[in-house]
């Protein structure tokens, strides 16, 4: 029989395909959803004794994307789902779950049409042009790389000017959705015996 461990990783694995789902097919992951999975997640965290970890997975959620959603880089959706993941597993766990969808937004962004040979071999030549060009691009380009959020930017040089072309956004909830699935899945088979 499944453990409370197990029933929370399994109801965090149906919340993360709700939220990545409606976030890819509608760009927003709905306040239903958020909600329902944060308090799910504070009621297990109070039967566990785990409250204080509960909560500072919320707040290390909101510190870690509150500025991404102040510049305009992530939805507010994405932000209360962090939370309420951070409800459900805690502070120490949300950390490893945000740098694997990190990890996972770095993968789909260097396959995105272009592969990774042609990611890494442009980077270098706009690394090189960077240094000729000097140090007002460099902090153009580091400004804009934290102003743009969840906007994909590709800068160009040409002539010495510094050119920007923006593409859509990267739906967070979707990487995020991802990131919880899959650590569900091996706390779930850890807890099992199989790992």
């Amino acid at each position: 029989m499944a453990g409370i461990k197990e029933i929370k990783f399994l109801i965090l694995i149906v919340f993360s395909l709700i939220a990545g789902y409606t976030d890819y097919k509608y760009g927003k992951i709905f306040n239903w959803t958020n909600f329902s999975l944060f308090f799910i997640g504070i009621i297990i965290s109070v039967y566990e004794h785990y409250l204080l970890s509960a909560i500072g997975g919320i707040v290390i959620a909101f510190i870690l994307m509150f500025p991404f959603f102040a510049t305009g880089g992530m939805g507010a959706g994405d932000v209360k789902f962090a939370m309420a993941t951070g409800a459900v597993v805690g502070g120490r766990f949300l950390l490893l779950i945000i740098g694997i969808a990190a990890v996972l937004i770095l993968l789909y962004t260097a396959f995105r049409k272009i592969g990774i040979v042609s990611v890494l071999s442009d980077g270098l030549k706009d690394l090189w042009k960077l240094s000729k060009s000097g140090y007002r691009h460099l902090v153009s380009a580091i400004k804009l790389g934290v102003l743009s959020g969840g906007t994909a930017v590709k800068v160009n040089f040409d002539n010495d000017t510094l050119q920007i072309k923006t593409h859509r956004r990267i739906r967070y909830g979707v990487f995020l959705g991802l990131s919880n699935i899959i650590f569900s899945v091996y706390v779930i088979l850890e807890q099992g015996g199989i790992l």
